[in-house]
């Protein structure tokens, strides 16, 4: 069975390439990158200021509530989630690098 190649042109990838080529395809990778993305939103958007709800001193506005809430979930997600997916795609990469070695 033949390899499959990135473009049809294209010569084999080295193992090395190819490695790097799957930790990019990986979905651990583009979660992480969405979650950082979406907390970089929130954070330059200044929800930040409403996270008082943790402390009973927010407004009753329940979208200040909501924003508070929002940028508490992606902050935690943030610290938490995108380092485990990271490492999870890193790992998922050199096992497809070593299998590709054949080691």
């Amino acid at each position: 069975m033949k390899k499959k190649h990135m473009f049809a042109n294209d010569k084999p990838l080295s193992p090395a390439r190819h490695c790097l080529v799957q930790f990019f395809q990986s979905r651990f990778i583009g979660y992480a990158l969405l979650l950082s993305l979406l907390f970089g939103i929130t954070h330059l958007l200044g929800f930040r200021v409403h996270t008082n709800i943790l402390s009973g001193t927010a407004s009753l506005d329940p979208w200040h509530q909501f924003y508070g809430a929002l940028y508490l979930l992606l902050y935690t997600s943030f610290v938490v989630l995108v380092p485990v997916l990271i490492i999870s795609g890193l790992l998922r990469a050199g096992v497809a690098y070593f299998r590709e070695r054949k080691v």
